[in-house]
């Protein structure tokens, strides 16, 4: 598409766009990814620096460990976001480490082979360095064009 300046009618999640261009992916990508999941994590973490007990009580209630429960399309099973995760409770000191694994397991480690694939595909057409200066906003543009036009 790109070489026959034609647009590509796939629309790529942000992220992606990002790991094909080697952006770095944060926390916040997850947002366009998955809202309702990037919305409880977001609360999570502004009750956990609410001073107050309650806060870290409601946290701990929720039994959160290191690792995530995969439901049957993910192919079952549980997974550890680090070493050990199972055994490691999220707290209020933890919390922003444990949002970051989550985020980047979700967006990046459990579909790294695919988009390792999307990236070498896409440099083997196209040289390297031409995507350097885009951001993924761009590229995004470049590949889809602009959506809808309201006059």
């Amino acid at each position: 598409c790109l070489l026959q300046n034609e647009l590509c009618p796939l629309f790529l999640n942000r992220h992606v766009i990002k790991y094909i261009l080697g952006r770095p992916v944060r926390f916040h990508d997850l947002a366009f990814f998955d809202p309702v999941i990037y919305e409880s994590l977001r609360q999570l973490v502004v009750d956990a620096e609410k001073p107050g007990s309650d806060n870290a009580t409601a946290l701990q209630a929720l039994d959160l460990t290191f690792s995530i429960d995969l439901c049957i399309e993910e192919g079952g099973g549980s997974i550890e976001l680090i070493n050990n995760g199972r055994d490691i409770e999220v707290t209020n000191v933890n919390i922003y480490q444990y949002v970051r694994k989550y985020a980047e397991y979700r967006m990046i480690t459990a579909q790294e082979k695919a988009l390792k694939k999307l990236r070498e595909g896409l440099f083997d057409v196209i040289p390297a360095g031409s995507l350097d200066t885009l951001t993924a906003e761009d590229f995004r543009l470049l590949l889809n064009g602009v959506g809808d036009i309201n006059v």
